[in-house]
């Protein structure tokens, strides 16, 4: 595995002392900038991506508290008519489910399908809540430093045909056996897990542990 950005040196849950690179300056998909993603956005939807909306470090406990909580950086409404919301950043709360994700951060988004990069890493998550779904375009999604047990919380991922960079160390489900090629063979349209890219190799693994989990369960039937 060849890594493309390390991880930052975090502890989990709000008195985190570290929150990694400033995603307005520094973040990056891979190898690229969020002012690269600014830049490609702004060429393909003819608007510019405001600055992420940060709510790190605000000891939310439910996720629609974002409706009563000013941001530590960006704004909740794009301030140009030019400008649109697509990153925010929730890292480093209390946060014990996603369930009511969509109505939290409606209001800072033109439309839901805006959203293309969330940060939702060192909170209380032990499920990957289906409201996921309700974000399409979603390219990037930070969930590392929970609490999710179940390899199967994956599974649904799969149905955001852009999510490319995921992250999931940290989680108790990072100790499952085989736990990268799995989440590879189950996210397949992935090209970065955990901060690392995926290689071929990954994939050829990830693709024979597949064919050979539908042919056990073949011969069971």
């Amino acid at each position: 595995m060849t890594s493309v950005l390390g991880t930052s040196g975090v502890a989990a849950g709000p008195a985190a002392a570290a929150l990694g690179p400033d995603p307005a300056a520094t973040l990056q998909t891979g190898t690229i900038k969020f002012s690269d993603i600014q830049s490609r956005i702004a060429g393909q939807w003819k608007v510019f991506p405001a600055d992420p909306v940060d709510f790190s470090f605000k000891e939310i406990s439910h996720i629609t508290d974002l409706l009563n909580e000013e941001p530590r950086t960006g704004k909740k409404k794009a301030q140009a008519p030019e400008q649109v919301n697509t990153a925010i950043r929730l890292s480093n709360n209390l946060i014990a489910s996603l369930a009511d994700l969509p109505r939290a951060i409606e209001p800072m988004l033109t439309k839901l399908t805006d959203l293309t990069w969330l940060d939702v890493s060192f909170n209380l998550l032990t499920t990957i809540d289906a409201a996921l779904l309700h974000l399409p375009n979603l390219g990037v999604l930070y969930l590392h430093a929970n609490q999710i047990d179940a390899i199967n919380e994956v599974d649904q991922l799969g149905q955001l045909p852009h999510l490319r960079n995921l992250t999931l160390h940290g989680n108790p489900l990072e100790s499952t056996k085989g736990y990268r090629y799995i989440v590879l063979a189950r996210v397949p349209q992935l090209r970065h897990l955990d901060f690392c890219a995926i290689t071929k190799q990954d994939r050829i693994v990830a693709r024979t542990m597949l064919e050979r989990t539908r042919r056990r369960r073949h011969d069971d039937e």
